[in-house]
């Protein structure tokens, strides 16, 4: 399945962010919410359609809520503690979503 530009626009620059250290200053990414907050505040940041991004991720996690924890809960922590950008299963599908089909051509 391709992904969207703008979808893609969001990976690499939340793998920059993460690349940059995670700065805490003056970024609309938060190191304490999941892909799905952070998209939210990219698209608005950049005028692109939050529930259509949101729709398109959601299609992308096959509709599962916690695609990379075991529950709520674990989430949560890593939510509380400031650490969900650490998640290596996330920081991977990052990575993995970089690149779309039209790149590898």
């Amino acid at each position: 399945m391709s992904q969207s530009p703008e979808l893609t626009a969001f990976y690499r620059a939340y793998a920059a962010w993460l690349d940059a250290g995670a700065p805490e200053v003056n970024v609309c990414f938060h190191r304490g919410i999941g892909l799905c907050g952070n998209l939210g505040s990219y698209a608005q940041r950049h005028g692109f359609d939050t529930a259509t991004l949101g729709d398109e991720l959601d299609l992308q996690f096959n509709g599962e809520a916690y695609p990379f924890n075991a529950d709520e809960v674990e989430y949560d922590y890593e939510a509380d503690c400031d650490t969900s950008y650490l998640n290596p299963r996330r920081v991977a599908w990052v990575r993995a979503h970089c690149e779309t089909s039209d790149d590898s051509q």
